[in-house]
Order: structure tokens, then sequence, then C-alpha cells
């Protein structure tokens, strides 16, 4: 289980971190189904570091989660 945190929490952290650059607008739903006149409405930039920054807090979520997992919980025998 903490296994998958740990790489659930990288995988994630690795893509907030695209995101958080901007780079990868095209991951944000709905974006890229929109007409130009009303992608132009809206601001990308802000929108990719809003999201960026929520799927680094996910990513230290799954992180810390995975931590505290084998701190509490004895091994199974």
């Amino acid at each position: 289980m903490t296994s998958a945190n740990y790489l659930g929490g990288i995988l994630v952290l690795i893509l907030g971190l695209i995101v958080l650059t901007g780079k990868a607008a095209f991951l944000i739903a709905g974006y890229n189904t929109m007409s130009p006149e009303e992608q132009a409405r809206w601001d990308i930039k802000k929108i990719s570091r809003f999201l960026g920054w929520i799927l680094i807090l996910g990513s230290l979520v799954l992180l810390i989660g995975g931590c505290s997992f084998n701190w509490t919980c004895p091994p199974m025998r």
C-alpha cells in the first residue's frame, strides 16, 4: 500500500510541476474543446498555476500518508 502511495505521489508531483510551468495546458479539462474566442477569455497561465499547486498539494498528501502508514502500522507477518 505504501509503495502505491509513493509511486502515485511522485507521479502526481511530476505532473504538477509540468502543469505549474504552463507547458501542459492541454491537460486542463475542457480547454481544448473551447473555441479560440472562449479560450481568449480565460487566463490559462493562472489556471495552470492553480492546478499545478493543487496537484503538488495532492502529491504531498499521498507522500505524507505513505510515510505515516509506515510509522504507525506494524509490518504484517
